[in-house]
C-alpha cells in the first residue's frame, strides 16, 4: 500500500470524530473571542441633510443611538464626538412617507480595531417629505412694554418690510408673518428708531436675509370714551311770568377725548342746557337737548337728546315790560354760559 493511500484511509478513519472535533475547536474560539468583545451604546447628533427641492416635515428627534461592539482595549478609546450619524434627502424628489437609511462615519482607525461593529437604532428612519419653496413674508415686530400715560403707539414701520423664507411647502404657506425681537416702548412718548433681528422660532423655517433690520415706532394722544350720568338740566331764556312745572329728567352724554384730560374731567353745571326762550305761553313742548363741553372733548351721543317742558303761568306776573326782560335775560344767559364754560377751560387747563 502507497504512502498516498495510507494517508487517505487514515483521514476517513474515525472521520466523523475528527469532523466533530474540528467544529469544537472553532466553536471555542468563536467562544473566546466573543468573551473579549463589549458592547457600548452611545447617543449623537443626527444631523439631516436636505440640499435639494425636499425637506423633511417630520419633527425627528435631535439625537440618536448608536451601538458600538470592539474588544475591551478598543472600545475604551471610542469617543461619541467622533460618530457622524446623518440621513440625506439632497437626491429625493417624491413627496410623501419614505424610508431612509442612517448613514454613519468614524475615522478610519476605527475600521482597524477587530472585532469592529456599528450600527444605528433604528437603522432607517421613516420620514414625510414635501417640496422646499421660497417666499417673501411680512416683518412684525414685537413691541414690549407700555408707553408714557396717556400715548399709545400709533405706527410701526420696518425697513425692509418683507423677508425671503425658505421652508416646507404648507409651513410656509400658514406663515404670515416673521417677527423681529421685542421692541421696549416702555415710558416712551416720542417716535424712535431702533436695529432689530429676526427671531428663529421654527427650524424648518430658514431665513435668507436676517437682517438687521430699522424699526421705527411713532406715538399718539391715547382716546378714551367716557359715559357720564346724572347730568342736571340747565335751563336759560325762561320768560319771569312763566314757570316750569314739570320734572326734568337726568341726561347721559357719552364722550371721547384724551386719557389725560378725560380722566379727571368734572362737568360744569352749564354742561347740558335747555333753551326756553323761544316760549312766551303756557303748554308742553318737546325741546332739543344742547350739550357744552370743552373743544378738547367730542361728544359722541346725548340722551335724551330731546325733553317734554310742561310751562305754565304765574299769576301774580311782576309789572316789567316785556322786552326789557328779555333783554335782560338774555343778557344774563350768555354771562353765565360764558362764565361756565371758561369754568370748564380752567379746569382743563389746570389739569
Amino acid at each position: 500500500m502507497t504512502n498516498k493511500n495510507q494517508l487517505i484511509e487514515k483521514l476517513h478513519y474515525n472521520w466523523y470524530l475528527k469532523l466533530l472535533c474540528l467544529l469544537a475547536a472553532i466553536l471555542i474560539y468563536i467562544f473566546y473571542k466573543s468573551s473579549l468583545v463589549e458592547s457600548k451604546n452611545f447617543v449623537v447628533p443626527l444631523n439631516i441633510i436636505e440640499n435639494g427641492s425636499v425637506v423633511c416635515v417630520d419633527g425627528l428627534s435631535d439625537n440618536i443611538k448608536i451601538v458600538i461592539k470592539a474588544d475591551s482595549d478598543h472600545i475604551a478609546l471610542i469617543r461619541a464626538s467622533d460618530i457622524n450619524a446623518s440621513i440625506d434627502i439632497t437626491n429625493v424628489t417624491k413627496t410623501g412617507l419614505i424610508s431612509v437609511p442612517v448613514k454613519l462615519s468614524v475615522p478610519d482607525e476605527y475600521y482597524t480595531f477587530d472585532p469592529f461593529e456599528i450600527r444605528a437604532e433604528p437603522e432607517n428612519l421613516k420620514i414625510n417629505i414635501e417640496k422646499k419653496i421660497t417666499a417673501s413674508k411680512k416683518v412684525k415686530p414685537l413691541i414690549a412694554g407700555e408707553p408714557s400715560y396717556g400715548f399709545e403707539v400709533a405706527e410701526i414701520t420696518v425697513v425692509p418690510e418683507f423677508v425671503e423664507v425658505a421652508g416646507t411647502e404648507s409651513l410656509i404657506n400658514a406663515t404670515d408673518f416673521i417677527n423681529t425681537t421685542a421692541i421696549n416702548v416702555t415710558d416712551k412718548s416720542s417716535k424712535f428708531t431702533v436695529d432689530a433681528n429676526i427671531v428663529e422660532v421654527n427650524k424648518q423655517i430658514s431665513i435668507l436675509n436676517k437682517g438687521p433690520f430699522k424699526v421705527t415706532v411713532d406715538f399718539a394722544v391715547q382716546t378714551m370714551e367716557k359715559t357720564i350720568d346724572n347730568l342736571k338740566i340747565y335751563v336759560t331764556g325762561l320768560w319771569p311770568d312763566l314757570k316750569i312745572t314739570s320734572v326734568l329728567p337726568p341726561v347721559t352724554a357719552k364722550v371721547e377725548g384724551s386719557v389725560s384730560l378725560l380722566e379727571k374731567y368734572n362737568p360744569g353745571r352749564n354742561s347740558i342746557v335747555v333753551d326756553l326762550s323761544g316760549i312766551t305761553e303756557p303748554g308742553t313742548y318737546d325741546l332739543p337737548v344742547k350739550s357744552y363741553f370743552p373743544d378738547a372733548f367730542a361728544v359722541k351721543s346725548i340722551s335724551p337728546e330731546t325733553i317734554s317742558v310742561t310751562i305754565s303761568q304765574i299769576k301774580e306776573n311782576p309789572a316789567i315790560n316785556n322786552k326789557e326782560t328779555e333783554k335782560i335775560e338774555e343778557n344774563t344767559i350768555e354771562e353765565s354760559t360764558e362764565d361756565t364754560i371758561e369754568s370748564d377751560s380752567v379746569v382743563m387747563e389746570s389739569q
